[in-house]
């Protein structure tokens, strides 16, 4: 497709039409001789830029946890949006609704991870979690021979 100069994907008439809007409106606004992958790019940049401060307020009006924790699930190498919030230290443990005792996580991670018993976390968020994979062995990443 980016090689052959064109891009073809079966959409939605009504889609298309918003395709073909975006290239026409960033065509007459920026250079007629824009191509269409250019003109896609720069309508998704302008996308981010006008849409990022809007969707971080939403995010931080629900929560301060996930504003701080970017919306994304922290179990690392997860990218995932994050639906939950996980009490480090468990509630009918003793553990408090403080910022420090809350971590943010997909549901997978949450419910099939950490509440199976896969996955343990322990600290204190945002910077001083510690994350266990029980029953996982990784190599050590640098290993002295």
């Amino acid at each position: 497709m980016w090689h052959a100069g064109r891009l073809e994907a079966p959409l939605p008439a009504t889609v298309d039409g918003l395709f073909a809007d975006v290239v026409s409106g960033c065509r007459r606004w920026l250079s007629p001789a824009l191509a269409t992958d250019q003109a896609l790019f720069l309508a998704c940049a302008h996308f981010v830029d006008v849409w990022e401060v809007e969707a971080l307020r939403r995010v931080k009006a629900t929560d301060p946890v996930k504003l701080r924790d970017r919306g994304r699930c922290q179990v690392p190498g997860c990218s995932h949006r994050a639906e939950h919030l996980h009490h480090v230290r468990f509630r009918s443990r003793g553990g408090t609704d403080d910022a420090w005792n809350l971590v943010s996580v997909c549901t997978a991670h949450h419910l099939a991870g950490i509440h199976q018993g896969y996955i343990v976390v322990s600290g204190e968020a945002p910077d001083w979690l510690v994350w266990e994979f029980p029953g996982r062995d990784f190599p050590e990443p640098f290993a002295e021979a």
